[in-house]
């Protein structure tokens, strides 16, 4: 499904197919017939944008995502509406306005995923979803929609620069590419640079506190020694370098490490109700 420019909804999503996919529906009961892209408008009009006039404090839970971190066993980080809120200032630093256009590629239950959308859709910028990584959807998606930013890991990366027809793409309109999962290489980072004119971006953070620092476009020209770091502290986060066995504030040096503090961080952690505890 792809809404056109001038709707009023500022969220698409990309299919390998490049064409129409069925979008959920139903009537005030849940039901009905599906709609295929045509009829989203349709659709869309049965859901009038009403306030349903529900109050709602800063402290309600407002996001729930599940991580396994070190543990193995997946738990549930929480976040309040405050918290989610504080996440709006990345856009400021990965340079979304309301005239972006944000290709989401990662997953939606992945935190950096799920992020650029909502931080997209809180800076009223039009929202692109693509279904799957593939080279070929994400590069026709970039073509298609005029994408300004996305958010991908370097391993894509690699996969977009080795594609064999990358060439025939116009990726002109692409300003920011942001990644995270892991650093970024510096060969793949002068591939990169060398054939295409954006900005690069890495992301470090974590579920429990979505982003937390990020090196800026600036420092991805600076060397691979900025490159292979996590970057300065985003808007919202507080940055302490504390002994790895005390958790006591030390000096710089090789055997401190540091750790995050923001506004953004989950509010409690568990498998359910019972289990829940503060982060």
């Amino acid at each position: 499904m792809t809404t056109r420019p001038s709707s009023p909804n500022p969220v698409s999503s990309a299919d390998s197919g490049g064409g129409g996919s069925p979008v959920p529906s139903g009537d005030a009961d849940g039901h009905g017939d599906d709609f295929g892209s045509d009829d989203y408008e349709v659709w869309l009009s049965r859901w009038p944008a009403h306030d349903p006039g529900v109050a709602v404090a800063d402290t309600d839970s407002a996001r729930m995502m599940y991580t396994s971190g070190t543990t193995g066993v997946p738990k549930a980080a929480l976040f309040s509406g405050a918290a989610v809120r504080a996440t709006f200032g990345t856009g400021e630093v990965v340079g979304i306005a309301e005239d972006s256009l944000a290709l989401v590629s990662m997953p939606l239950f992945h935190a950096a995923g799920l992020n650029l959308g909502v931080v997209a859709l809180a800076a009223g910028a039009h929202c692109v979803i693509a279904a799957d990584a593939k080279p070929g959807l994400l590069l026709e998606a970039v073509e298609r929609h005029r994408v300004t930013t996305t958010i991908v890991v370097p391993a894509v990366l690699r996969t977009l620069l080795e594609a064999p027809d990358t060439d025939r793409y116009d990726l002109s309109a692409l300003d920011t590419v942001c990644y995270e999962g892991s650093p970024i290489s510096p060969d793949l980072l002068r591939a990169w640079l060398d054939r295409f004119r954006c900005g690069f971006l890495q992301i470090y953070g974590m579920t429990e506190t979505i982003a937390a620092t990020a090196p800026s476009p600036e420092d991805h020209l600076g060397g691979a020694e900025r490159v292979l770091s996590a970057g300065r502290p985003l808007p919202g986060v507080t940055v302490r370098i504390v002994h790895p066995v005390t958790g006591e504030d030390v000096p710089k040096g090789p055997s401190a490490r540091s750790g995050p503090r923001r506004r953004a961080a989950c509010t409690g952690t568990g498998k359910g109700p019972r289990r829940r505890r503060r982060c």
